[in-house]
């Protein structure tokens, strides 16, 4: 009895950059939390856990990190590209920062399997359209999609 306790409080739940400490849950009943990633999001998503170890890894905080981070991204890029570092694309049309804000949503809210509560890995065209329409160098994302198991490299 000890034992079947113990291996159903840690079965495998879906994952979050790579850990496992997400759950399944449908996007309309957790939208009221996800402001700013709401509309980027696939129907079923992994989404932080609550639990008492970590009572600030929630949904609402998880999409606030993320929003603050393409705020910053965006800052940093726009001064770059005032000041001639990089070519300018954040400052001729609205392509490159819809394309990150879609890859970073997806990939910090992962798609997943409702009956299994499996991550289903993102689709590569969300990485490689960032990628593009930003003017990056598209190796690391093409590498990433590389070393997937083969059937798990999604090109929706």
């Amino acid at each position: 009895m000890f034992i079947l306790f113990i291996i159903s409080k840690f079965t495998l739940g879906c994952q979050i950059n790579g850990y496992e400490s997400g759950v399944c849950s449908q996007r309309v009943q957790i939208s009221d939390g996800v402001e700013f990633c709401n509309y980027e999001l696939d129907d079923y998503i992994c989404v932080p856990e609550l639990r008492n170890l970590w009572p600030d890894h929630t949904i609402e905080n998880r999409d606030k990190e993320i929003r603050l981070d393409f705020v910053a991204y965006i800052r940093d890029r726009l001064v770059q590209e005032i000041n001639g570092e990089v070519d300018s694309v954040l400052i001729k049309d609205d392509t490159c920062y819809k394309a990150y804000k879609q890859f970073l949503c997806k990939w910090n809210f992962p798609p997943c399997d409702q009956t299994t509560n499996l991550t289903i890995p993102i689709c590569q065209s969300y990485c490689t359209s960032y990628y593009e329409n930003c003017g990056l160098n598209l190796t690391p994302c093409l590498q990433y999609f590389q070393k997937l198991k083969p059937g798990l490299d999604q090109n929706c």
